[in-house]
């Protein structure tokens, strides 16, 4: 009796065991599933059309319908990695429809679209195209008046951080007292200041400066006065 007491017990401790396994199994199993079925299929992907790179844009995924149950992992490509860093996947919580991340951006040389494709464990997917522009001239500053023999102080700004050094041009109408010269806005930088020597004059002298990077033409004025040493 006391033996048969014995495999009555072993045998229900085992089939304890087993179901508490069998129901772990499928938690961890949920917790992991990537999207299946209809729920997890992606029917649109959208986001921002272009941005100047370095800048932060968002996208958008959706799906055909929710998934009650299980959590959704979105996985992500770009034909750009080094300029469009996006991330490797995307977490979406069980019953949601859309998801909404951002990338930060990263300056480029050359204005260039970048595919960017969204994909489940279904086999569905959507791509959708940003342009990442180059950074071009935004603006000029000027120093609005410069003491004849000292220096004058320009400063030119681009409409975000450059990727390579770029050149900016400063054309004088009065080189004698303020020459032209060339500006450099360091890779890294969005903007630049350069103090201009300015030259000899007898008599008060605007200077209109015409400032271009190539692309983008703007213009400041200034007026270069003579000084008298104060005694």
């Amino acid at each position: 009796m006391r033996y048969l007491r014995s495999i009555f017990v072993l045998a229900v401790l085992i089939m304890i065991t087993a179901v508490g396994f069998s129901s772990s199994a499928n938690v961890v199993g949920a917790q992991q599933s990537t999207a299946g079925g209809p729920g997890g299929c992606v029917s649109s992907f959208w986001g921002s059309g272009s941005a100047t790179g370095g800048r932060t844009i968002t996208f958008k995924v959706k799906f055909k319908e929710a998934t009650e149950n299980l959590d959704m992992y979105v996985g992500l490509s770009s034909s750009d990695p080094a300029a469009v860093p996006v991330p490797a996947t995307i977490f979406v919580p069980a019953g949601e429809l859309t998801a909404t991340f951002q990338v930060v951006t990263s300056p480029v040389v050359t204005s260039h679209a970048v595919i960017v494709t969204a994909s489940t464990g279904t086999g569905c997917s959507d791509t959708h195209s940003v342009l990442i522009k180059a950074p071009i001239l935004r603006s000029v500053a000027v120093q609005s008046v410069m003491r004849a023999g000292g220096l004058g102080k320009i400063t030119v700004c681009l409409t975000g951080r450059a990727a390579a050094a770029i050149p900016v041009h400063v054309s004088s109408s009065a080189p004698a007292a303020l020459a032209d010269t060339t500006i450099i806005v360091p890779a890294g930088s969005g903007c630049a200041t350069y103090k201009s020597p300015v030259g000899s004059v007898t008599e008060a002298t605007p200077v209109t400066l015409t400032v271009s990077d190539g692309v983008v033409q703007l213009t400041a004025t200034t007026v270069v006065k003579v000084f008298a040493p104060s005694v």
